[in-house]
């Protein structure tokens, strides 16, 4: 573990992180708690000396539990928390990347478990099935459009990563919900006309 007075410095940079983030919840102050967050983690080691990038030290949990508690940080927040750990694992990448052969982080990333997949890349993919799930009709794979379905339903209750896009993503996303919204009567009167199909069928 890191110096008492270095570990009390991130500690307190946290904490009034996390009251920012509270007061205005924002891009801004998300980054910059996450930001407050890695900086803590590395105040901590796990086996053979690695800092807890992971964050799953006791000695860190415990001090994130006692931030918690002081600010009245609501874990249970579950958008906020996924645009923490958001930029968390973006910002944990770049860090293990810094001063590295692309070989040297890929092992790096390998020792901590964390995919050394670029999170904008994973967040288009998701973004590209939402667009696909509106413009498509039903296909002939039985369990296309369930995750198609499955994964619109979990962008539009959460809203998830909404905030990390920019201006052309945001206009795409736009048009992919818009064009979702005019395909629904008519794809929801689809699943009930094969549903009912379906029901007859097995009362016969």
């Amino acid at each position: 573990m890191s110096t008492d007075s270095g570990l009390q410095t991130a500690r307190d940079r946290a904490a009034r992180a996390g009251q920012a983030l509270l007061d205005a919840d924002n891009a801004v102050t998300r980054k910059e708690f996450a930001a407050a967050l890695v900086d803590l983690r590395e105040q901590y080691s796990i086996e053979s000396g690695k800092k807890d990038y992971n964050g799953r030290s006791t000695g860190y949990r415990t001090t994130l539990q006692g931030i918690y508690e002081e600010v009245g940080f609501d874990e249970s927040n579950t958008a906020l928390m996924s645009g923490v750990r958001y930029h968390i694992t973006k910002m944990v990448r770049n860090r293990l990347r810094e001063g590295r052969s692309e070989q040297e982080y890929l092992e790096q990333c390998r020792l901590y478990g964390i995919k050394p997949e670029n999170p904008d890349v994973l967040r288009k993919t998701a973004q590209a099935r939402l667009r696909a799930a509106a413009e498509g009709a039903l296909t002939s794979t039985p369990i296309g459009p369930v995750v198609a379905a499955e994964s619109t339903q979990h962008f539009v209750l959460t809203l998830d990563g909404l905030d990390e896009l920019d201006g052309e993503e945001l206009r795409c996303l736009r048009t992919a919900l818009a064009d979702l919204i005019d395909r629904l009567p008519e794809a929801l009167a689809r699943v009930d006309a094969r549903y009912d199909g379906l029901a007859d069928r097995t009362a016969h």
